[in-house]
């Protein structure tokens, strides 16, 4: 999981302007874990960019995924697993809700969402699953 650690310590020192003040030891103390590390490992092997995000209003501390559209290998997906088996053709073989659940990463909620395009755009041409707030 070496390769994973150094991928976050490169986008870190490429995007300080994501994440001002925060102190990148600091970030991989709080990650080097093996669930936090197959979860970010998933991540990029799915064609994201995970980076380190930090939200001021909520003094929240994010790994995140910044690539710019949607990554290939998570498209197609429907929200959950009842609009999947819903869906009587061409349904899809998983959702992003399940997909979260089975990878240990949650789905952000407007708010950080919103937060986020503050800090860079995203989502120009494809969209991201936000999570459902009667979840919360």
């Amino acid at each position: 999981m070496n390769d994973v650690l150094e991928t976050i310590k490169s986008r870190f020192d490429q995007h300080l302007y994501r994440h001002e003040g925060i102190k990148l030891d600091d970030v991989l103390t709080k990650i080097n874990n093996p669930k936090t590390l197959a979860s970010i490992k998933y991540m990029e092997e799915t064609g994201g960019e995970v980076d380190v995000a930090f939200i001021a209003p909520l003094n929240l501390l994010i790994l995140c995924d910044f690539s710019k559209e949607t990554p290939k290998g998570r498209r197609s997906l429907c929200y959950d697993e009842k609009a999947r088996l819903s869906r009587k053709k061409n349904a899809p073989i998983s959702s992003a809700i399940e997909e979260a659940n089975k990878n240990g990463i949650l789905l952000m909620d407007l708010d950080i969402y919103n937060y986020l395009q503050n800090i860079e755009e995203f989502d120009l041409s494809t969209s991201s699953w936000i999570k459902n707030p009667r979840e919360y």
